[in-house]
């Protein structure tokens, strides 16, 4: 499916300053809140100084080391 402007403005219409809000907060430190009522699905996001990885915090998970 593709996602246009069209698509979400509608959506975007919908949502309350606080729904609003929370996107932009996320629900934690690694992870996006979701808004069922919508649709939307959480989202686990990494960031890349320490290599892209998942939230949890083992030396023993593989990570992704790209060299700058």
């Amino acid at each position: 499916m593709t996602v246009t402007t069209d698509h979400l403005l509608p959506l975007l219409a919908e949502l309350t300053l606080e729904q609003k809000a929370a996107l932009v907060q996320g629900a934690d430190f690694w992870t996006t809140t979701p808004l069922p009522e919508i649709g939307l699905r959480a989202m686990t996001l990494s960031d890349g100084p320490a290599g892209v990885r998942g939230p949890r915090w083992d030396e023993r998970e593989p990570s992704l080391n790209l060299p700058s």
